[in-house]
């Protein structure tokens, strides 16, 4: 969601008061109570036509259901479970597709693209918790987290394409 840094400190200030009114908890059934108001910073934030609205959900309970959905993998030593489908790599970023993981695993550089991409997922999430833990005061153990699966990512990248 694209604001303007005037527009993300009003919405700050509000979550800040809708959370101090509920004594020190910020929900989201409360967050939307707040927006349907349209004189509240908030309301610009949401879709209020509901055919949109619903449109959006249904996508992302697609996404969800797609997304639910396992593969086992029998290995020497265990079994693993995993998502059977992953994004599709061959998909531009403005693109939705999944592929499966039994494909996946038929072809060499689509692997790799996977677990780049899922790596790269992963990166972003530990530099997320970086950020919390820096503010926590916690950050060097989740430092060397992220520095390895960057370079995890990275190894993966520099690899030449299958032939």
């Amino acid at each position: 969601m694209n604001m303007t840094p005037e527009q993300r400190e009003a919405v700050k200030k509000r979550l800040i008061e809708i959370e101090e009114a509920n004594g020190g908890r910020l929900t989201p059934d409360a967050v939307v109570r707040d927006a349907k108001r349209k004189d509240s910073p908030l309301h610009s934030c949401f879709e209020w036509d509901v055919k949109k609205a619903a449109a959006a959900h249904w996508i992302e309970q697609a996404r969800d259901l797609i997304t639910s959905i396992r593969i086992v993998v029998r290995t020497e030593h265990t079994n693993v479970s995993a998502v059977f489908y992953v994004r599709d790599p061959n998909c531009k970023s403005s693109e939705q597709g999944y592929v499966s993981v039994t494909k996946v695993r038929t072809d060499a550089d689509m692997a790799r693209e996977v677990l780049v991409a899922e790596f790269g997922r992963v990166a972003d999430m530990l530099r997320r918790a970086r950020e919390l833990a820096a503010a926590l005061e916690a950050q060097s153990e989740v430092e060397a987290l992220l520095q390895g699966v960057v370079g995890l990512r990275q190894r993966f990248m520099d690899q030449p394409p299958a032939q």
